[in-house]
């Protein structure tokens, strides 16, 4: 079975770290907002209808880059009340026993 994903968005890798990409097919209607190393923000619609915010993440895994990357996501959507949709990965990790 193939997925018919027609659209696609990309953020580069710096160097060999990070990179995101983003795939949908023709029935979505995605709006790229802003993106950055650690984030796609988008304006989601599917067949018309259903508007809301989508903002596809992968966390930074260094811990001096978490404040920037927590406090960026706080300002995307701070003074909305709109429908926002957050998928991704926040490199969160409460105890090393996660990591097991």
């Amino acid at each position: 079975m193939k997925m018919k994903l027609t659209h696609s968005f990309y953020v580069e890798p710096c160097g060999l770290v990070g990179g995101l990409s983003l795939w949908w097919s023709q029935d979505t209607q995605i709006t790229i907002l802003r993106s950055g190393k650690h984030f796609i923000d988008t304006k989601i619609s599917v067949n018309g209808e259903a508007e809301c915010f989508g903002s596809f993440i992968y966390g930074p895994p260094y811990r001096e880059e978490k404040q920037e990357f927590w406090e960026m996501m706080t300002n995307l959507r701070n003074d909305s009340d709109e429908c926002w949709l957050v998928i991704g990965d926040t490199n969160i990790v409460v105890s090393q026993e996660e990591k097991l």
